[in-house]
């Protein structure tokens, strides 16, 4: 792996995050040029980093020369090991920031051992949606109006949509339970899984690990039925084809009928592919037969780290402050379609804006069951390992139940190779 970046000096504000500078670009370089941000570097130089990955910044901190502040990791790897800055007596001088004014769960993704480590910006609301193309649903002889509420719904969908042609090469999938949040878990969002089959996973006051149980066997079992329709191999050749691959391209392409995602997703389709926007519909997500009827939501967002070596404590903390105001949520609400955690900006945002963004602004008071973000230390441990068993499970080298037997075997044992364990 090529080393990173140098880190921040004394005259140059350095900001990292994971998103990518064709999504995230745009709405920075548009801040970059108001004269109320040139202020808050108080004549400083400022660098972005787009598209850097996790091991760069954990090589960075290493070193000791990180940037002054990160967004899209996985902040609780960082909060827990002390290099991230605590904000608690910057927040509390500050004339921007009200802790009232956030939505509390969005607030305590930066919260840990009671300290504030991270303002929320950027992007933060709600984090779960069953998103579709009518069109694609409407062709296959389903009814779009009539959204799938279950698991078992959804498969006579998935059935019903999926297309496969004579060579035996994939052109259509109805559901992909491996794509968009299905891929795995983050510590920014609520788990999909967990939220949808009603269960948490963590409990960070005893330190105790609840994966090998009846709802995550139950998942196990239910996404794997999606994946034999097609075949494991199939399903990773057709997500290897250009534009058919990681967050988005297929629905785009319009491959993939159906989806699970967040808020974000009708303004990025808009910015992205606005002539898909017509087609799209969003809903709740599907959960189990037992549970027809749940309303589930899950909350989460992001934050933006200011590292404790860092050379710019106050200047990054005031870019983070700025990031929360209605100046940058407007620009960064326009041309990307994500919306900040403050609720007195939410209330007053058009829900006509994006074709999809009414029903997640109306699931925030409409959801009976809400999952949240689980502080677990080893979130990152957890993400890599998880998708590695789901796929033994479809390549049936584990069944569900060794599966998850063999998830909570390990998440216990790296808690204690870590030092979490109490």
């Amino acid at each position: 792996m090529a080393p990173p970046p140098p880190g921040s000096s004394s005259d140059t504000v350095v900001y990292w995050v994971q998103w990518p500078e064709d999504t995230y670009g745009k709405a920075m370089s548009q801040m970059e040029e108001l004269e109320e941000f040139k202020t808050l570097l108080a004549g400083k130089k400022f660098e972005m980093k787009y598209g850097v990955p996790e091991e760069a910044l954990l090589t960075s901190l290493a070193a000791g020369a990180p940037p002054d502040g990160g967004s899209n990791f996985n902040y609780m790897d960082y909060m827990t090991r002390g290099v991230v800055f605590p904000l608690d007596d910057l927040i509390a001088s500050s004339k921007i920031i009200k802790k009232e004014d956030f939505i509390d769960a969005i607030w305590n993704v930066g919260v840990y051992q009671g300290k504030d480590y991270g303002l929320p910006a950027n992007e933060c609301f709600v984090q779960l949606g069953f998103c579709y193309n009518a069109r694609l649903v409407k062709e296959a002889g389903m009814d779009p109006d009539v959204p799938p509420q279950t698991w078992d719904e959804l498969y006579d969908w998935h059935k019903a949509i999926t297309k496969i042609d004579a060579s035996g090469n994939v052109k259509v999938i109805g559901y992909d339970p491996t794509d968009f949040m299905g891929q795995t878990i983050w510590g920014s969002s609520a788990w999909d899984v967990s939220t949808s089959w009603g269960f948490e996973w963590y409990d960070e006051n005893t330190a105790k690990f609840n994966l090998n149980n009846e709802f995550l066997i139950d998942y196990f079992r239910t996404a794997k039925r999606f994946v034999d329709l097609i075949g494991i191999d199939k399903l990773t050749a057709f997500s290897s084809v250009q534009g058919q691959g990681g967050w988005g391209p297929a629905f785009y392409a319009e491959v993939l009928a159906c989806m699970e995602d967040g808020y974000w997703e009708p303004g990025e389709m808009n910015a992205i592919k606005p002539e898909l926007s017509a087609n799209n519909r969003t809903t709740w997500m599907p959960v189990p037969a037992s549970k027809k009827g749940t309303k589930a939501q899950g909350a989460g967002g992001h934050i933006v780290m200011v590292f404790r070596d860092g050379k710019n404590h106050e200047e990054m903390y005031k870019i983070s402050e700025w990031l929360t105001t209605k100046t940058a949520a407007d620009i960064i609400f326009k041309s990307i379609g994500w919306l900040p955690a403050r609720k007195s900006y939410l209330d007053a945002v058009d829900p006509k804006t994006y074709n999809g963004l009414e029903f997640f602004l109306k699931s925030a008071t409409e959801a009976t069951y809400w999952g949240t973000v689980v502080k677990c230390p080893i979130t990152t441990f957890i993400g890599t390992v998880y998708p590695q068993v789901r796929e033994q499970v479809f390549r049936n080298e584990l069944t569900p139940e060794q599966a998850a037997a063999d998830l909570q075997k390990r998440a216990e044992d790296e808690l204690v190779n870590q030092g979490f364990n109490k």
